[in-house]
């Protein structure tokens, strides 16, 4: 006689959520730092495969794993510029490209290479700025000099993590020259998240609208000469996805802007051992964060992110997105202002 199933038995079995389709469900909402390390690699990896970036590559999943897996012990576990950040910004730079519609803007190789820099931009990022590293002249600074200092080191670290055989991801590419330029296109993209060259990099990207931004580039997956029209597109993209924490639903633009302060407040121990100081109208803390977060998107972030809607219509509605969140700011401004007032 067939034995009864038991009540644990008849129960159906639940299938596991893979981390990209919690991110499709999520959208901006999704929050990276809540994935486990073990779920970011697998999330990571999904992109690269939903977005083609495996064949546009020519390169095996396990050969990228590699990398990700390298790339996530080089970052340094800081508060804001950690590995969980690094994720995010690659959440940022893949929904910006599938749902918001900059995918329409880029060829296969180029969303490949979008995505990559957007996972190596902040590598072996010390969570100290560079007015730290220029006043304590700092090994940093002696080695990459004082503009763009930070974001040469996390290119160096890029580089050096690549020119691994078995992390590199640009090898299928077909030849050195091929390699050596995707290296380049991602060099280019990863300086120009060095914020002293925010509104230059703005203005280029404006007076480029007019003429647009040409055919996307290396079609067939062949890399060729890359014009200065298409990698002024696609660093105005890697800057768009290193801010695009700033319009997430606001619990998330809060948890990234609370990470900031409680980065600053890991700089002022640093800065106290190494007898130096930054200037205080730098500092982001506690009782300013909500006034220098409304000033700073509302004045630097919502300006670029309505220049790249010119080129990416579908970007616009991220724009809506940051104006939400700019007036939460501004309301929790006037509360804090309000309070301070009332104080004896």
């Amino acid at each position: 006689m067939a034995k009864s199933p038991s009540a644990k038995e008849k129960q159906p079995k639940r299938t596991k959520t893979s981390p990209l389709s919690r991110l499709k469900e999520e959208g901006f909402g999704c929050a990276a730092w809540t994935f486990s390390r073990e779920e970011e690699l697998e999330l990571l990896l999904e992109m690269y495969e939903d977005v083609g970036a495996l064949e546009a590559l020519n390169v095996e999943r396990g050969v990228v794993k590699a990398m990700l897996a390298e790339l996530a012990s080089l970052y340094v576990d800081v508060p804001y510029h950690c590995w969980s950040h690094g994720v995010d910004v690659t959440i940022a730079a893949y929904l910006f490209a599938t749902k918001l519609g900059s995918q329409a803007l880029l060829s296969r190789l180029e969303l490949a290479l979008y995505i990559t820099a957007a996972i190596c931009h902040d590598v072996g990022h010390p969570g100290l700025n560079s007015a730290y590293h220029r006043l304590a002249k700092s090994e940093l600074q002696q080695r990459h000099g004082d503009d763009a200092m930070l974001e040469k080191h996390h290119v160096a670290t890029m580089r050096a993590t690549l020119a691994k055989p078995e992390n590199d991801v640009l090898s299928g590419l077909g030849s050195d020259a091929a390699r050596a330029e995707a290296l380049g296109v991602m060099e280019y993209m990863i300086l120009g998240t060095d914020m002293a060259a925010h509104t230059a990099c703005d203005d280029e990207f404006e007076g480029l609208l007019a003429g647009g931004f040409g055919e996307p580039g290396w079609a067939g997956g062949c890399v060729g000469a890359l014009g200065n029209n298409r990698l002024v597109l696609l660093r105005m993209l890697l800057k768009a996805a290193d801010l695009g924490n700033c319009g997430k639903p606001f619990v998330g633009a809060k948890h990234w802007a609370d990470c900031l302060v409680r980065e600053g407040e890991f700089q002022r121990a640093k800065e106290a051992e190494a007898g130096v100081a930054t200037a205080p109208a730098m500092q982001l803390t506690w009782e300013n964060e909500a006034a220098k977060q409304a000033w700073f998107l509302e004045n630097m972030v919502v300006p670029m992110f309505e220049l790249l809607g010119r080129a990416a219509p579908g970007m616009q509605a991220f724009v809506e997105m940051l104006r939400g969140v700019v007036a939460i700011w501004k309301q929790m401004e006037a509360e804090a202002a309000v309070k301070e007032a009332a104080k004896p």
